[in-house]
């Protein structure tokens, strides 16, 4: 039976409840066998309560904290569930008829012979969830993640994957007795091989094209996940059911070889134009050196006695792990900035040095950045990313 002492603490509001419990963590509230047709639940930490066998039928329960609870064969039909917090919850039984859970987290949840029917499941989250004998029929998963959840004898007519929740499938008749497991148990990858390797441009037009093959076909759910260098050079991707996979990867590889045909017929032209500028400078080895004397002449290797004295100059200052998580952020900002074969360059020298970085080489870092170039310290600015933003300066000497 419900404690009438906690129910009254539930109806002074979110942030009394959320203090009784983070003051007193040891009690587990028992909320059971109780209609809440208007107990207040939204945001409330749940955290461990017993809910068995309550009716909560259209009950907001958004953003709530229900981890570790136990809500076998509760009412939640209808209820809106939305960002709730639900890993490692018991919800055997558990009656979700037509509710919300929308970016829900179900890891680790027990949801055996739980009815889903007509359950808005999208961007939810089930991995290592298990759905022994759950009923599926007509939910929507589109945005799903669903690695290792465990689906034997699902019982399911049909199912969405589209976020508008009405693209059917199977489109014009049922699943038959343990199709859905076989399509659905393992999450269908695809690899695209490199057949010259993988390069850092590779890793950042991989990213891109998933982004645009997503926003004409959101249904794919395309996502990447691991690039691998051993073997044979791929990427390996994700996709939402098995029936898509050959069309995406047909588009992989289409967009692909695109992308790199347009980024190698510019950097031609972009050759062509420094050789001509090459061709009519003065012939003959006459140098000019101010400053510090380095290596002069054909094949010289200046720029790595620069690279050095500036290390030694700046090092001492320059905290290299803190500057690799800024080089990861601006990593992170460059790819999705970056437009011009020239950019895409910069974001690969971004990466190199963000590589050199937790390597502990101060000197490679100082190379990378400054073939970055202006571009990469702009976005660096404009990220706020103080150190970087010095280091790429430095670099540059400027």
């Amino acid at each position: 039976m419900a404690n009438k002492g906690q129910l009254s603490i539930l109806l002074h509001g979110v942030d009394k409840w959320n203090w009784w419990r983070e003051t007193f963590p040891n009690i587990v509230p028992d909320l059971s066998d109780l209609a809440y047709d208007y107990y207040p639940l939204y945001k409330r930490n749940l955290m461990g309560v017993n809910f068995g066998g309550v009716d909560l039928q259209g009950t907001s329960l958004g953003s709530v904290n229900l981890r570790n609870s136990d809500c076998r064969e509760a009412n939640l039909s209808e209820a809106i569930l939305h960002s709730a917090l639900l890993i490692s919850a018991d919800l055997r039984k558990v009656n979700l008829t037509n509710a919300t859970l929308t970016s829900a987290i179900l890891n680790m949840a027990d949801l055996r012979g739980a009815i889903l029917r007509g359950t808005n499941l999208i961007l939810a989250r089930f991995i290592n969830t298990n759905l022994t004998g759950a009923d599926l029929t007509g939910a929507c998963l589109y945005g799903s993640a669903r690695e290792d959840w465990i689906i034997d004898d699902i019982k399911c007519d049909y199912i969405y994957f589209d976020i508008n929740h009405e693209i059917r499938t199977p489109k014009s008749r049922n699943f038959r007795p343990g199709e859905f497991e076989l399509l659905y148990k393992n999450i269908p990858t695809l690899e695209y091989i490199f057949e010259n390797g993988i390069t850092p441009l590779d890793t950042i037009l991989m990213d891109r094209i998933v982004q645009s093959i997503n926003e004409r076909n959101p249904e794919f759910d395309l996502k990447l996940d691991s690039f691998h260098s051993r073997g044979s050079p791929r990427a390996v991707f994700t996709v939402l059911h098995k029936e898509i996979a050959d069309e995406a990867l047909s588009l992989i590889k289409s967009e692909y070889e695109n992308r790199v045909a347009l980024i190698t017929a510019q950097y031609d032209t972009l050759k062509d134009c420094y050789q001509d500028i090459i061709g009519r400078l003065p012939m003959g080895d006459t140098y000019n050196i101010y400053g510090q004397t380095a290596s002069v002449g054909p094949g010289a290797h200046a720029h790595d006695i620069e690279f050095n004295q500036l290390w030694k100059e700046v090092g001492h200052n320059i905290d290299l792990n803190q500057l690799a998580k800024e080089l990861s952020q601006l990593r992170t900002k460059a790819q999705k900035e970056a437009q011009t074969p020239d950019n895409f360059i910069a974001v690969a020298e971004i990466t190199s040095a963000e590589i050199a970085a937790k390597e502990g080489k101060g000197t490679k870092v100082l190379e990378h950045l400054k073939k970055a170039g202006i571009w990469a310290l702009d976005v660096s600015k404009n990220i706020g990313i103080a150190l970087a933003t010095e280091v790429i300066k430095r670099s540059m000497g400027l």
